[in-house]
C-alpha cells in the first residue's frame, strides 16, 4: 500500500537509535521550505509502521495543514506483544523493559524535526486508543506541545500529571458514544475537570463505536480540531525550558 503521490514519507531513526524509528511525512510542494507546524501521530493498536498509509493519506493529507511536518512514531518493541502489553510506555503506564518512555521519544522527535521548521512552531499530537495516555502525559510535560487530538482514548483524571502542566493546553476529545472499548464517560468527565486545571477541552462525537468507523469524515472533523487548538494557542513563556520525565 502506498502513500499518495503528492506526499513523501521518509524513514528516520532519531539519533541513529533503531528503537526511535519514525516516518516523516511532508507535502512535496512544501518540503523545501521550513514547516510552519509539527504534527506527531501515535497510532493506536500495536503502533506499528503498517499504519503509514492511513496516517499519511488521511491525517497528513487532510487533517494537518499541508505546510506542516507530520511524524508518525512507530512503537518500539521491548518484549513480545500481546493484547495486555503496554504499547506506549509512559509515566502513567510503565513497562520495566523499556529503556525510554514515550514522553522522551516525543521530546527527541520534537527536538530533531524543529531543525526543519520555523521558530516556535505549534506542536499538535494525534493519538487514539492505546496511545492516548502517553500523548496526554507528553502534552503536560512539555511547554512547547500546544494540544492533543485525543481519539477513542481513556482520559481519567489520574492520567493528567503534573496537573500544573495542563495550564493553557488544549484537548480535543473525539469519541463515539457507542464506544464499548474506551468508555464515553471518560471524555464526558474530562470536559468538566480540565477547565478547572486551566486547560481548554472540547468534546466532539460521532456514531459507530470505537476507532474509525466509516460513518463520518474523521479527517475533516479532526482538521476542525486543529483549527480549534490553534485558534486559542497560548503564547510560549520566553526562556522556558521544557523538562522530561524518565522511566525508573
Amino acid at each position: 500500500t502506498s502513500v499518495a503521490s503528492n506526499l513523501v514519507a521518509t524513514p528516520m531513526k532519531i539519533g541513529g537509535d533503531e528503537k526511535k524509528f519514525t516516518l516523516v511525512i511532508r507535502h512535496k510542494k512544501h518540503r523545501k521550505q521550513p514547516a510552519k507546524g509539527i504534527g506527531i501521530i501515535l497510532p493506536g493498536g500495536f503502533g506499528n509502521a503498517e499504519f503509514l498509509p492511513f496516517c499519511a493519506n488521511v491525517f497528513a493529507q487532510r487533517t494537518f495543514p499541508e505546510d506542516w511536518i507530520v511524524v508518525q512514531l512507530v512503537a518500539p518493541r521491548w518484549k513480545k506483544m500481546d493484547m495486555g502489553t503496554t504499547v506506549w510506555p509512559s509515566k502513567s503506564f510503565r513497562l520495566k523493559e523499556a529503556r525510554f518512555s514515550t514522553e522522551q521519544f516525543i521530546r527527541t522527535v520534537i527536538d530533531e524535526v524543529s531543525k526543519q521548521t520555523e521558530e516556535n512552531p505549534p506542536v499538535v499530537l494525534l493519538a487514539w486508543s492505546s496511545s492516548g495516555h502517553a500523548a496526554i502525559s507528553a502534552c503536560l510535560d512539555y511547554a512547547d506541545v500546544t494540544g492533543v487530538l485525543l481519539c477513542s482514548s481513556r482520559s481519567l483524571p489520574f492520567l493528567f500529571q503534573p496537573k500544573a502542566g495542563a495550564q493553557g493546553k488544549s484537548f480535543y476529545l473525539y469519541h463515539s458514544p457507542d464506544d464499548r472499548v474506551t468508555v464515553f464517560s471518560d471524555p464526558q468527565r474530562a470536559v468538566q475537570f480540565l477547565p478547572k486545571l486551566g486547560a481548554r477541552a472540547k468534546l466532539v462525537t460521532y456514531r459507530g463505536g470505537h476507532g474509525w468507523p466509516p460513518t463520518t469524515d474523521h479527517a475533516a472533523n479532526l482538521r476542525k480540531g486543529i483549527e480549534w487548538i490553534l485558534n486559542e494557542r497560548a503564547p510560549r513563556q520566553p526562556g522556558h525550558q521544557p523538562t522530561g520525565n524518565k522511566i525508573d
